[in-house]
């Protein structure tokens, strides 16, 4: 079932305010959970709200300094949207990527990732 709009602001607002380890964990649980309800489905925005948990979760796991996670959560979101038809998402992802991949030094990704 999709999320409702005041849900997506609800939760933005949560990861917004996560500073400690315990709240970004609270945070995971919770894109996990929609993850996890909503995997598999062939309703387009339920596909939407995965592709957008993967891409909060790529941000979580990127602040928790789990660089793996982070990067496995980022693919798996570019994957969802561009499956998704939903281009512009896929987009601004792939920059973000590309931005960890300068960050780790890991050059011919990020260039790999922006062609």
């Amino acid at each position: 079932m999709a999320l409702a709009s005041e849900t997506y602001l609800l939760l933005h607002r949560m990861l917004e305010a996560a500073d400690t380890e315990e709240d970004l964990e609270i945070a995971r649980k919770s894109f996990q959970a929609i993850v996890d309800e909503n995997r598999g489905s062939t309703n387009r925005e339920d596909r939407f709200d995965v592709a957008w948990s993967m891409s909060c979760l790529a941000g979580i796991y990127g602040r928790l300094d789990l660089i793996t996670l982070a990067e496995q959560a980022y693919l798996s979101a570019v994957r969802l949207f561009d499956e998704n038809d939903m281009a512009i998402q896929s987009a601004w992802l792939t920059v973000a990527l590309a931005k960890l991949y300068v960050e780790l030094e890991r050059i011919d990704d990020a260039e790999h990732q922006m062609k």
